[in-house]
């Protein structure tokens, strides 16, 4: 289940992150976290989002989830807490 929810989430993420490389001279970082936080799964509770990194850290129950947007692909670090 969380790692259905982790592949959604790193779509919506790519997405963002993709977006960002191409038009973050003309829109704001404010409106992406109110994206992501719209399309957090239900009992994911956002703790960072940055765009310079553009990285993302949730929290699921005893999980840590770190998504963070390299040159071609997406880190996904999933720790317990």
């Amino acid at each position: 289940m969380v790692m259905k929810q982790v592949e959604e989430l790193t779509e919506h993420f790519n997405y963002l992150a993709d977006r960002w490389e191409n038009e973050k001279e003309y829109e704001d970082f404010k409106d992406y976290d109110r994206y992501i936080k719209e399309k957090m799964p239900e009992g994911y509770e956002v703790k960072e989002f940055t765009s310079s990194p553009f990285v993302l850290k949730v929290e699921y129950k005893d999980k840590k989830i770190t998504l963070t947007a390299e040159e071609e692909k997406t880190l996904i670090e999933i720790t317990e807490i």
